[in-house]
């Protein structure tokens, strides 16, 4: 059920932030002179893609963690452990999603 939760919290988190990187972009935007939802889609598809890449690096882990979680045994005691990545993957999901759906009210 915490799980579930987790990626409830992630979708919201996913939504806000492409919220945040819409209005961001809005303005950066109005500062170029360009249509405002060119630049909104422009740093939401940003923000999505930075935000994949981070849930990758995060779901793979780094050698470090990867060695900690064999040394440790912790997989039985904590099935969660080494899915930090899937919150991101979920925000970034999204984030791509709202962004393509700009870009396609720009046509």
């Amino acid at each position: 059920m915490k799980f579930l939760k987790d990626i409830g919290i992630s979708l919201l988190k996913g939504i806000v932030f492409a919220i945040l990187f819409a209005v961001i972009g809005g303005i950066f935007s109005l500062m170029k002179a360009w249509p405002m939802l060119k630049g909104a889609y422009i740093f939401v598809l940003i923000g999505g893609s930075i935000t994949m890449v981070i849930s990758i690096a995060l779901l793979i882990g780094t050698p470090k963690m990867r060695m900690d979680m064999v040394r440790e045994g912790d997989q039985r005691k904590n099935p969660q452990r080494g899915a930090e990545g899937i919150g991101p993957a979920f925000m970034g999901i999204i984030m791509m999603i709202i962004g393509f759906w700009l870009e396609a009210m720009m046509h």
